[in-house]
């Protein structure tokens, strides 16, 4: 990925942009965009097409890259090799800062997986996949569960995060050393998840209490059915159903076995068997105060839907209320007795050897992966050391991450200014930071995806948009930090493209990270946008004008000067004798129409400023000529331009100067048509916008409003350059001050 070659049209704000970007001799590139340019729609644009990998196609992701305003035009968005062919998507990355839907957890789990590690723990995982979802197949089919697996994990697993392997051990112990009767019941209509069932019989334990007391006195008369005196051991109506249902087949008497009763009486067939238990059951369960307790429970259990399937099930099976006074026992109860079924316990036994025989080398793997931490750690401790967040992240099943291939748990330790720690998950963090402190959120989400890049065979295109915005100047040279490592540490393996409308983060990012190939983007009259070597970067401010002084730059030095002036002088020095400075009320007088205005030559103007620019470059040639008529014709020279300079600043400030003083030319003759005086235009401070209000006071239906309003907008930024690092004169386009030029000088 020596070269991308750039061809897209009709990409969202971008009309036509053909440009090829070389990465021969430095792995990344600057390119600062004005607002309104390029740099949002260039990064949708490659985001879009980063998401037609697969990966992506499967989660829905692809957008359409199209004209915003006109849909049905053409569209090229062509990213290509020095060989020709395509940069495929899964080899672009676009970090959005504004994206916070952007979650990196799957590329994480790239990452922190060894190669080695994850292979063995595959091969063991495939040998027993098998019989465990033969098992939780059957399972589920015996138990009617929604979840079986969970229930058994949640019922018999005695520690947290186990999984069905850990509980192996149990479930097989105990149905090897004791029997439990199978319930042919649906498991979900009795130990429902809401609890519905469970909070009912709490609240009605004293009827419960009733029923069960009755029953096994009923048990305890007669002479079939039969209950210990500890109540540990019953033989009751349920069990008795269990055992007529055993043996309906009648091959256990096919073969002349019998059965003996308590009495001494014995059963020599089926049809015998089952007609006696119908009898004794029908003697239990006939008996009044039984069937009243029963009914009173029943007529409460119509107020949801849990309820009412719970009462479906004790209609039919009416004893089993005299199991619920051990609610969770019961459970236990029922999840080991579907193992009574053959093929149920055929399928467990199955697991259970597939994992005992596979059980030490699995273990021996996991513990391999809680060691293997490192490359996780790093990453972590470097978002935690470098960015100055009121949160720490970290990352909760590690092991898990590693060897199942999971989504990450991220966590984050929130700090208050109490010193207090808070664990919150990613959606509250989300909701309690800034917005700046969001960003660095996104940035962990970045670095992760990075990370996860850098364990790849093949070269990525990083594109980082406005990265560092509304960061503060800490988090600003952190992100910088970053950056620099992954540019210089990776190999050449990522190419990155930082876009910027920043001018700050442009100047900072360009000299720390010492990048050789740095671009301004402009956008030509037809919309046409190229890129042109960024200037700017290692001057101060109108060095270039001190050292090369044509008649342009002489001008645009005129409110930098004023501004030294300013801050040496003051604005409203005066010498003792009660004159004011006269050098910074003199510079003002070529930046506002005052009363010496007209009069002024270069030759005064440039006293003032070898006076306070101590620089032997300095090389200004004067003529004499009145510094009014060089501003307007170094004005009328830089609209005649057939390309004006987008990217020079002495133009605007020029053009600048040139439109305020024409506004105000043209202000003072129509406020004096209309009635004010020489006295009443007198306004001190800010004169422009004073006379703009007397004229919307005195003309408010006109239209000339609308350009003055725009002169009042647009001027003072560029004329005033102390603004922060002089970035309004970057991001203003010179075409909109032509037209405004233009149209004031109509007036």
């Amino acid at each position: 990925m020596k070269q991308l070659n750039f061809d897209f049209e009709n990409c969202f704000g971008i009309s036509k942009f053909k440009e090829t970007i070389d990465f021969k001799t430095c792995n990344t590139v600057m390119i600062y965009a004005p607002n309104g340019t390029m740099k949002t729609s260039f990064a949708k644009t490659l985001q879009i097409l980063s998401q037609r990998a697969e990966s992506n196609k499967r989660k829905g992701l692809e957008e359409t890259i199209c004209d915003r305003l006109h849909k049905d035009l053409p569209v090229k968005s062509n990213v290509t090799l020095e060989s020709g062919a395509v940069l495929k998507p899964e080899n672009i990355f676009v970090a959005n800062p504004d994206d916070m839907t952007f979650d990196a957890a799957q590329s994480v789990t790239t990452f922190l997986a060894s190669t080695d590690l994850k292979k063995r723990y595959d091969t063991i995982i495939k040998i027993i996949s098998g019989a465990k979802n033969n098992f939780i197949k059957q399972y589920k089919k015996i138990s009617q569960s929604t979840d079986c697996e969970t229930e058994l994990v949640s019922v018999f697993a005695e520690k947290e995060n186990s999984s069905i392997y850990d509980i192996l051990d149990i479930l097989w112990d105990k149905i090897n050393n004791a029997d439990y009767p199978l319930y042919q019941i649906k498991f979900n209509d009795i130990f429902d998840k809401k609890g519905a069932v469970k909070d009912f019989i709490e609240k009605n334990m004293t009827s419960l209490n009733l029923f069960v007391q009755r029953y096994n006195e009923l048990l305890t008369k007669s002479q079939f059915f039969h209950i210990s005196t500890d109540g540990k051991t019953t033989f009751g109506t349920y069990q008795a159903k269990t055992l007529s249902n055993g043996l309906k087949d009648g091959s256990f008497f096919k073969v002349n076995h019998k059965l003996q009763l308590k009495d001494n009486s014995n059963i020599e067939s089926f049809s015998q068997l089952n007609e006696r238990i119908l009898e004794e059951i029908k003697t239990v369960e006939s008996d009044e105060k039984l069937q009243a307790t029963f009914t009173k429970i029943l007529e409460k259990l119509d107020s949801n839907a849990e309820l009412r399937a719970f009462k479906e099930c004790i209609k039919d099976n009416m004893t089993i209320l005299g199991e619920l006074q051990e609610y969770e026992v019961f459970k236990k109860n029922v999840l080991l007795g579907y193992f009574s079924d053959v093929e149920t316990r055929r399928v467990l036994e199955d697991l259970y050897k597939q994992y005992s025989s596979n059980k030490e080398d699995l273990m021996n793997i996991i513990h391999e992966a809680r060691q293997e931490h490192e490359k996780w750690k790093n990453i972590v401790d470097l978002f935690n050391a470098r960015f100055y967040v009121p949160f720490k992240a970290r990352i909760d099943n590690q092991e898990d991450i590693i060897l199942k291939q999971e989504t990450p748990k991220l966590s984050f330790v929130y700090k208050k200014q109490t010193g207090e720690d808070i664990k919150q998950s990613r959606d509250e963090i989300l909701k309690i930071l800034s917005k700046g402190e969001m960003r660095a959120f996104f940035i962990l989400q970045m670095i992760f995806e990075i990370e996860a890049r850098k364990e790849k065979d093949e070269e990525s295109l990083i594109v980082l948009d406005d990265i560092s915005d509304s960061f503060d100047y800490q988090n600003k040279f952190a992100i910088i930090e970053y950056i620099n490592d992954i540019s210089n540490s990776c190999n050449d393996k990522f190419k990155i493209i930082l876009l910027t409308h920043n001018f700050d983060f442009y100047r900072n990012a360009t000299q720390r990270l010492r990048i050789k190939k740095f671009f301004m983007a402009t956008k030509e009259k037809e919309g046409n946008i190229s890129l042109h070597r960024g200037p700017y970067i290692m001057r101060t401010p109108l060095d270039n004008e001190i050292k090369h002084t044509n008649t342009c730059n002489f001008i645009s030095m005129i409110p930098f000067v004023r501004n030294i002036v300013e801050y040496t002088e003051g604005s409203d020095y005066d010498d003792g004798n009660g004159k004011e400075n006269n050098d910074f009320m003199t510079l003002t007088n070529c930046l506002h129409l005052l009363d010496r205005t007209n009069n002024l030559t270069d030759i005064d103007i440039d006293n003032i400023i070898r006076k306070h620019i101590k620089n032997k470059k300095y090389n200004y040639i004067t003529t004499g000529t009145k510094i009014i008529d060089i501003i307007y014709d170094e004005a009328r020279k830089i609209i005649n331009k057939e390309k004006p300079e987008e990217l020079q600043i002495e133009d605007k400030i020029v053009l600048s100067i040139a439109i305020r003083l024409k506004a105000e030319t043209y202000m003072r003759r129509e406020l004096l048509s209309l009635g004010e005086t020489e006295e009443s235009l007198q306004s001190g401070e800010n004169q422009t916008t004073k006379w703009i209000d007397k004229m919307r006071n005195r003309l408010p239906e006109n239209t000339v409003l609308k350009i003055l309003e725009r002169v009042n907008m647009m001027t003072p930024e560029c004329i005033h350059i102390n603004s922060f690092m002089y970035e309004p004169l970057i991001d203003m386009s010179i075409r909109h001050l032509v037209k405004l030029y233009e149209d004031v000088n109509d007036l």
